[in-house]
Formats: structure tokens, C-alpha cells, sequence
């Protein structure tokens, strides 16, 4: 799991340089060959809308989460009343990335 999360976080901050941004639509285009150049570019933008797009360094919003939780209890079969978000959300795992990430050879201390 901590490896996956030093993975996402490092995506994400690759698409996040400028310098990646036409390799970024590249990869983008070639993965969804139906969508156009233009529709890329927006949806790049979107993505790396600093209010609304990925989360930096494995961020996650509680609200969203809470967000989520009641979709899922109002229109999810079978019922369930699903509150508390810290039953699904454990920070200990993107902690310990970043940990790693800002530390690299924390792990052999």
C-alpha cells in the first residue's frame, strides 16, 4: 500500500511539472483515441485545477469522503448508513509514503 501511494503521489506530481504537459496529453490521447486534441487539453486542465483537480502529496478530503458515504447510503443496494470516514480512510499508509518520499533512507534507519 505504501508503495502504491509513493507511486500516485509521484504521478501526480509529474503531471503537475510544466515541462511534462505535451508527453502528458500524448499519453493521454493514446489511451483514449476517440478523444480529441482539444478535449484533452481541457481535460488536463481540469485534472490539474489546483481546487478541484488531483491532490498533492496523497492528500485525501475528508469532505469528499463524507460526500461519497452518503451517496452510498441514499442509493446503494442493500442499505447501509455509512458516517464515519475514518472507518475507511487510514492515513497511516500516505504518512509513511511521504515519509519515505521526503526521507528515502528512513527505511534502513
Amino acid at each position: 500500500m505504501i508503495a502504491f501511494v509513493r507511486g500516485y503521489v509521484q504521478a501526480v506530481d509529474w503531471l503537475y511539472e510544466p515541462t511534462n504537459h505535451n508527453e502528458a496529453i500524448l499519453i493521454l490521447l493514446k489511451n483514449l483515441p476517440e478523444m480529441s486534441q482539444q478535449l484533452a487539453e481541457q481535460t488536463y486542465a481540469e485534472l490539474l485545477d489546483p481546487r478541484e483537480g488531483f491532490f498533492r502529496k496523497g492528500q485525501m478530503s475528508l469532505d469528499g469522503l463524507r460526500t461519497v458515504l452518503a451517496l452510498r447510503s441514499r442509493y446503494a443496494q442493500p442499505k447501509k448508513a455509512l458516517t464515519d470516514p475514518m472507518k475507511y480512510y487510514d492515513p497511516t499508509y500516505s504518512d509513511e509514503a511521504l515519509r519515505y518520499a521526503l526521507f528515502p533512507f528512513a527505511c534502513i534507519l
